[in-house]
């Protein structure tokens, strides 16, 4: 990469952030992450359709496969025409609303705040506010359940929706940072391990966990860092990701647990089903408690910042070696 791209590079993503951070996420029909949703929803209707009420396992992984690599890849190819079409000096400033169009790091900080709003309120409205935020069974939460999965929730999603768009703006500006939305975006909504997404939805969350293998690194470490510990708590951290399923978002809520203080893990419910997994961040660490939606809030934002930081350091020192 030359040293010009390095430098434009590094103000496209700043830009971006500032742009996240000052608006959010607005609502709108619009937005890339809706249309890709629409996409997604819609091939996997046609797929049903066509295939029948009970398509062999073989079909199901090869209709997910083509879900998986063309999404992105047309994202991709779409992002750049689109781009390409632009007068040369919108051009910055279309990159500039698609990056930050694949960031969420302010509505992520919000969403806890508004499980604790909803808490404030009542148990139930808690337990509402923490259903849209979470794919666990909510109706029987009490408030610690609430409070720990929502604090899991934004753990995991800074990686996800703040940290790895960053990652891949920073290596390939908005093209390769939508292309990553769409796999996230897949992931969300195919990538279940069960009996609808079980074949259907592999190599989405196949490719997601590759796709995340960095940025989850780098956010393990930025949140130990970030919540004022040491390499101690970042080698505890790492020896207990294999607890969680996935690859990355143990190591992630490993280390928002020790960057926090407290103990994630435990049982919860999904479809009906409760999954014990061993405890996070030491079994002697309290449960989070209420006042933790503000501070994981708060670890969350720091982060993003850690990150953005480190990726514009990253593009100006390269920029020095070109």
């Amino acid at each position: 990469m030359s040293g010009g791209r390095c430098v434009r590079r590094a103000a496209l993503i700043a830009a971006a952030f500032a742009v996240d951070a000052a608006i959010g996420d607005p609502v709108r029909p619009t937005h890339p992450a809706r249309l890709m949703g629409h996409a997604i929803a819609g091939y996997e209707r046609a797929f049903r359709v066509v295939a029948g009420p009970r398509p062999g396992h073989s079909a199901e992984r090869a209709a997910g496969a083509a879900l998986a690599v063309g999404l992105p890849l047309g994202v991709y190819l779409v992002v750049r025409r689109v781009l390409g079409a632009l007068p040369r000096w919108a051009r910055p400033f279309g990159q500039v609303w698609l990056v930050s169009t694949a960031l969420a790091g302010n509505e992520l900080a919000h969403s806890a705040e508004r499980v604790g709003d909803g808490l404030d309120e009542s148990l139930d409205s808690g337990r509402e506010a923490v259903s849209m935020i979470v794919g666990r069974d909510t109706r029987q939460m009490t408030e610690s359940d609430i409070v720990r999965s929502a604090v899991e929730s934004v753990a995991e999603n800074t990686s996800d929706a703040v940290v790895a768009p960053l990652f891949y703006a920073a290596a390939g500006g908005a093209p390769l940072a939508l292309a990553y939305k769409a796999v996230s975006t897949l992931d969300s909504m195919v990538g279940y391990r069960n009996e609808r997404y079980l074949h259907f939805g592999w190599a989405s969350a196949r490719l997601d966990d590759v796709l995340n293998l960095l940025p989850a690194r780098l956010t393990a470490v930025l949140a130990v860092l970030g919540g004022g510990k040491g390499l101690g708590d970042l080698r505890r951290a790492w020896a207990e990701r294999v607890h969680h399923p996935s690859p990355n978002a143990g190591l992630v809520e490993a280390s928002f647990a020790y960057g926090l203080g407290v103990r994630l893990g435990g049982p919860a419910s999904y479809g009906g089903t409760i999954v014990d997994r061993p405890y996070l961040g030491g079994s002697e660490a309290p449960a989070p408690e209420f006042g933790d939606l503000t501070r994981v809030a708060t670890l969350s934002r720091r982060v993003g910042a850690l990150s953005l930081g480190a990726l514009v350091g990253g593009l100006l020192t390269m920029r020095g070696r070109s």
